[in-house]
């Protein structure tokens, strides 16, 4: 038998005609902005204020409380007893996976919300700062790149998912937005902040920092080069460096060598091995933990040096295109494949498809709506929904434990919910249970297919960038 999760309180001609209506959404959501404010607000705002009562009725639907329980039971149940300090220095069972910023934003939030009682109204606050970081890109996607970029943004599953699980990504998208933004138009310090504090959420965002003293390295501009650099050691320091002063082991082990020492997860390709052998991590040969750190940084440095080597063009166009392939690479590459993580590449993959409007073409269009459906809904649906039907048990393989995935439902969005009703419901039909019993035992099968789509696809952007010019 394995672990179980405990629990802590309670917390054809359709498919050719697809494409083109989805087009004529998007066209003529620029052509609106375009135009002005000369129809009523609602007619002009309709697509964001529907995505909104989207946003919010995922907000207060659930979330996933494997990861959240880490939050509450010991980021914020530290903060409460006044060792917040001791965060990072906790037994290995308190994973703070994430840097200081992530967990400063729960803590503000979730005291806030824990003062209120409702789950409802604990939810809802805690994931302000997603919806308002939601509703912030697509504005200044709208404002910056026209309606086309805002509203393929709308149209991007992930960004509602990571609302309804609940993960920091949208908070850390809205800062590298901002900083590419910032670079574009030469303002080094506020693109270092802001790239800075990206990282602070998601540590692997820090790699896009390195374009900074690039560009000003190739302008002999050594001044405002040292100036970037320090800056970021100031930001970074502001956030971590009590942590680090208090335990430099403790706060290094679990932001970084955690890290290291899990095997490949999600739909990243390194985590073929682990569909392909059934699950079974023991099987695995060690150095599946780290190999992959070779071809990813070697990659990256041959995107740093032929960035400089080209003189580090600050041109918007080619900076989108280096920042495109940059986070293309880092989910390619990376042996984490979280869904969340897609969000990163969509950021810009919305900004180059939004300039090739209205020629985009139609098979583009659908794999963009497609693929965040697929390691979404539908990866979910084959390997999370059809265990918990037949009452098995799901990997997780960054804590290498094996939990219900019944009970991470009920926990996650309640006994009294919709999905768990449903669950309960197919489960007492002999039929469907036989048929989801065959789904779930291949369960290694779909996580390898849908593995390899979503790599595929993103080896496909690669290509489209080489295409259109970009040599790299």
């Amino acid at each position: 038998m394995h672990p179980r999760i405990s629990s802590i309180g309670n917390t054809g001609k359709t498919f050719y005609y697809f494409p083109s209506v989805i087009k004529v959404i998007v066209f003529s959501g620029a052509s609106n902005v375009k135009a002005g404010f000369n129809t009523s607000f609602l007619r002009h705002e309709w697509r964001i204020i529907v995505a909104n009562i989207i946003v919010f009725a995922l907000a207060v639907s659930g979330w996933n409380y494997y990861d959240v329980r880490y939050f509450i039971n010991y980021w914020f149940d530290y903060f409460k007893e006044g060792r917040l300090l001791e965060i990072y220095s906790g037994p290995l069972r308190a994973k703070v996976a994430y840097p200081p910023l992530a967990v400063y934003l729960f803590i503000s939030t979730h005291l806030i919300a824990s003062s209120i009682g409702s789950d409802l109204a604990v939810k809802l606050i805690d994931k302000l700062p997603l919806i308002i970081a939601f509703n912030c890109i697509y504005f200044i996607l709208r404002r910056r790149y026209g309606g086309s970029a805002s509203n393929l943004w709308l149209l991007n599953y992930i960004g509602y998912a990571i609302i309804a699980s609940f993960q920091f990504d949208l908070v850390a998208v809205l800062f590298l937005l901002m900083g590419f933004i910032y670079l574009t138009e030469g303002r080094y310090v506020r693109s270092t902040i802001m790239i800075v504090l990206s990282a602070l959420i998601k540590q692997l965002l820090a790699v896009f920092f390195l374009f900074i003293p690039l560009i000003l390295l190739a302008r002999r501009d050594y001044r405002n080069m040292a100036k970037s650099i320090g800056v970021a050691a100031l930001t970074t320091s502001l956030f971590a460096l009590p942590f680090l002063i208090y335990d430099p082991w403790g706060f290094i082990n679990k932001v970084v060598l955690f890290h290291g020492s899990r095997y490949p997860q999600q739909y990243s390709l390194w985590a073929l091995p682990v569909y392909l052998s059934w699950f079974n991590l023991a099987s695995l040969p060690s150095w599946l933990t780290w190999v992959w750190i070779i071809p990813f940084t070697l990659a990256l440095l041959i995107v740093y040096v032929d960035f400089y080597r080209k003189g580090a063009p600050q041109d918007p166009d080619v900076l989108l295109v280096y920042f495109t392939l940059t986070s293309i690479l880092l989910l390619l590459l990376n042996k984490v494949g979280n869904v969340n993580y897609y969000l990163w590449a969509s950021l810009f993959i919305t900004i180059y498809l939004s300039r090739s409007f209205p020629r985009l073409p139609s098979k583009l269009l659908s794999l963009y709506i497609f693929i965040p459906l697929l390691i979404g809904l539908i990866a979910g649906f084959f390997i999370e929904f059809t265990a918990a039907i037949v009452g098995d048990d799901i990997l997780i393989v960054e804590d290498s434990n094996w939990i219900s995935a019944e009970q991470l439902v009920a926990l996650s969005v309640g006994i009294d919910s919709i999905i768990y009703k449903f669950i309960i419901y197919i489960r007492s039909s002999p039929v469907f249970y036989t048929l989801f019993s065959i789904l779930n035992s291949g369960r290694g099968i779909s996580a390898t297919l849908i593995t390899i789509i979503y790599n595929a696809y993103l080896i496909y952007m690669l290509i489209l960038l080489k295409e259109r010019g970009f040599q790299v």
